[in-house]
């Protein structure tokens, strides 16, 4: 018999406001049919905050009379928390329906507060869902228990978007304290998507967005790694400046399309453009080859 798993975790995702709207209406259920529900009278279970959607656009009012945000700016956080099967499933035998809304609301504040107070995000709403499934590698189909947990990204302190000064190991520590706000119901912090490389799909959406994304970028790289090459190899040896210039600004390019690309894309680089500086005389005149400057590569 393989080991019951109790691992909650939390995967985050930014929304710009123009999508904001279409998340409520999945996450209050506002549709009257989704694919995703096992069952549609479990989601008469599904428990959370209501006004998710009025208490969006309040606050994204009051923020917009202070300082607008920018079209391209991530306006709100939807934290998915998701909880094994296992574990829970334990607790709906031991607990009563509305005992099991009451704890988890309970435990879900405690973590509310904690990532309030230390990354000054504004807590909007939650919905937890017992309704939708993913199917197993046996073929059964498993109820998915998870949380949206939704922030909108502005401290009304400082005026500032917290998200922009959070890292990676801010988002550790959350996983952390989602193990230490669960951990009455013997859940614990799921194991870093690093070693599982596992994340919360929503499936549809999810496959659709990435294979898209991955496509765009193939295409990105392709082309501008066909300019970076041709600028390379028609460099004039008596107009150098120019011909790094143009390399900087394809090799930019390519840092911006993705950051492991242009790694990689620099490592091939340097191979080809030797990085040390060389004298020679020629018409009385010093004679350089290109370099790449460690400014010009800075560590992600």
């Amino acid at each position: 018999m393989s080991e019951k798993k109790s691992f909650v975790s939390l995967n985050a995702k930014y929304w710009k406001h123009s999508k904001a709207v279409g998340l409520f209406a999945h996450s209050e259920r506002l549709f009257q049919k989704n694919k995703n529900v096992i069952d549609p009278e479990l989601t008469k279970l599904n428990f959370g905050t209501k006004g998710l959607s009025k208490a969006y656009q309040s606050i994204h009012q009051q923020r917009q009379s202070i300082k607008k945000a920018r079209n391209d700016a991530n306006t709100l956080i939807e934290g998915i928390l998701a909880f094994s099967n296992d574990r829970f499933q334990e607790l709906e035998k031991k607990l009563s329906k509305q005992q099991l809304r009451e704890e988890f609301d309970n435990q879900l504040q405690v973590l509310i507060k904690k990532i309030e107070k230390k990354y000054k995000l504004k807590f909007l709403a939650y919905q937890f869902h017992l309704d939708e499934f993913h199917v197993d590698r046996k073929g059964d189909k498993k109820i998915n228990y998870h949380a949206h947990v939704f922030f909108y990204n502005y401290d009304f302190e400082t005026n500032t978007s917290p998200l922009r000064a959070m890292k990676r190991k801010d988002w550790s520590t959350i996983q952390d304290l989602c193990g230490f706000s669960f951990s009455k119901w013997k859940f614990r912090r799921g194991i870093s998507k690093e070693k599982t490389n596992r994340e919360h799909l929503e499936k549809d959406d999810f496959i659709k967005q990435k294979h898209k994304a991955a496509l765009d970028i193939t295409l990105n790289i392709s082309n501008t790694f066909k300019k970076l090459i041709k600028s390379v190899f028609t460099l004039n040896k008596n107009d150098y400046k120019q011909g790094i210039k143009k390399f900087r600004y394809y090799l930019q390019e390519l840092k911006n399309i993705d950051e492991r690309a242009f790694d990689e894309v620099s490592s091939l680089a340097e191979k080809i453009i030797p990085q040390t500086k060389t004298r020679s005389v020629k018409n009385g005149k010093q004679q350089y080859k290109p370099k790449l400057q460690s400014s010009d590569r800075k560590t992600t």
